[in-house]
């Protein structure tokens, strides 16, 4: 019998066993298998985890204003900065993610944040575009090659962030 051998169950019946309190086998169905195993693979899932708004400033270097994941009352014609906190969720794998940052003004529809915009506009401030973020807003394994800087057109590196099982990072708009 080879040592890689493994009995594969495709029908298993229970039933509930009153003297003993617990499920017992009553019925099994399968196969023996000595081929190659592979474990299955999680389907990725990416969640926007957390917010904060900046002052404009260095990407280290910046001041939150008031506190994360709050909404917060901003001045019109001021540079300020956005960040979020994305996470895979769900123990898989997805590469070259890019994020756009968007807006939507009273329900009308979700809008791209670009240079030219209307509402809300990327600008120049003090980041650098497609530098890496570091990590202000999570404590989780953190991936610091992301480019996630952007102050350009609202759209993180071209090349995107790749995450593998749980991983987070953080992207920083300049708007």
């Amino acid at each position: 019998m080879s040592q890689n051998r493994r009995w594969i169950n495709t029908r298993v019946e229970l039933e509930w066993d009153k003297a003993l309190e617990r499920y017992v086998e009553v019925f099994r169905e399968g196969y023996w298998y000595d081929g190659p195993m592979a474990l299955a693979h999680a389907s990725p899932s990416l969640d926007q985890d957390s917010y904060a708004f900046y002052n404009d400033g260095t990407e280290s270097g910046s001041t939150i204003i008031g506190t994360a994941n709050n909404p917060q009352t901003l001045d019109a014609d001021t540079t300020y900065q956005v960040r979020f906190l994305i996470q895979e969720a769900n123990g898989g794998s997805s590469t070259n993610n890019q994020f756009q940052l968007q807006y939507n003004l009273n329900g009308g529809g979700w809008n791209n944040v670009t240079g030219t915009s209307n509402v809300v506009r990327s600008t120049a401030g003090a980041l650098t575009e497609d530098g890496n973020t570091t990590q202000r807003l999570g404590s989780g394994t953190f991936i610091s090659s992301n480019g996630g800087q952007d102050e350009v057109d609202g759209l993180t590196l071209s090349n995107g962030i790749s995450f593998v099982g749980n991983d987070e990072s953080e992207v920083l708009y300049s708007f």
